[in-house]
């Protein structure tokens, strides 16, 4: 029985050149990226995630004010 991924992810320019710019940055690490991984069920739109924190202030903010709460129900 395979389980059924929800799929909400829309493919943009934007998308597609930030996913391989993340890409290039994982190579350039030595690092794997799951470019999408899935999250109950879902796929994790990861540039829409990381607009959304960049627009609470970035990773130390949203850490700070313990906003994930507030960001992760969105993906």
């Amino acid at each position: 029985m395979s389980k059924v991924v929800v799929d909400d992810i829309v493919r943009t320019d934007d998308y597609i050149r930030f996913i391989n710019d993340l890409k290039a940055f994982h190579n350039s690490k030595g690092t794997t990226l799951l470019v999408e991984p899935v999250l109950g069920g879902k796929k994790i739109d990861l540039y829409k995630l990381y607009q959304e924190v960049i627009a609470a202030g970035g990773f130390d903010q949203v850490t700070k004010k313990r906003s994930w709460k507030q960001i992760g129900p969105l993906y």
